[in-house]
């Protein structure tokens, strides 16, 4: 796309999740993630097994899923084929929670500096050494994070 009036092309943004054993919360994530101010161009999934991703597809047609085998390796190798055509491939977990303009952050940052090629956000909890967070839980604290911090810092 050519840049009107000075301003950055808008890049084509892809979205990778590999799951295995979690259906309900990839689509908890999933919803979240179409709901950024910044919607994603493509958004692929890559379960582990066809059960991994039970309901995705009634829930959200827009959706590309993709096969191979178990394994985070082989999962995010066949979304990278998958994601031929995108300008940004962003990888999330298929339990994370992001922040509503975290695409928008990405974007920017992509789109006014060619030197990033590899950029990460900053993660305000991770339940990985405890019980976990529930979603509503964890969408309260993406929300007090972003009253706290309206505009989305550099990543």
């Amino acid at each position: 796309m050519t840049p009107e009036h000075g301003a950055s092309p808008r890049l084509r943004i892809a979205i990778g999740i590999a799951t295995v054993g979690r259906p309900e919360i990839l689509i908890e994530t999933v919803r979240d993630l179409c709901a950024q101010t910044r919607p994603a161009d493509r958004i692929i999934v890559c379960p582990a097994r066809p059960e991994d991703a039970a309901g995705l597809a009634v829930a959200f047609a827009q959706v590309e899923q993709v096969a191979s085998g178990r394994g985070l390796t082989r999962q995010r190798n066949a979304i990278i084929r998958a994601a031929g055509d995108a300008d940004v491939l962003v990888f999330f977990d298929d339990d994370f929670i992001a922040r509503s303009d975290f695409l928008a952050g990405v974007e920017a940052v992509m789109a006014t500096q060619p030197e990033v090629v590899v950029a990460t956000g900053k993660v305000i909890a991770d339940g990985i050494l405890g019980p976990g967070f529930s979603v509503a839980q964890a969408r309260e604290m993406v929300a007090a994070d972003l009253a706290l911090h309206p505009v989305a810092p550099e990543r």
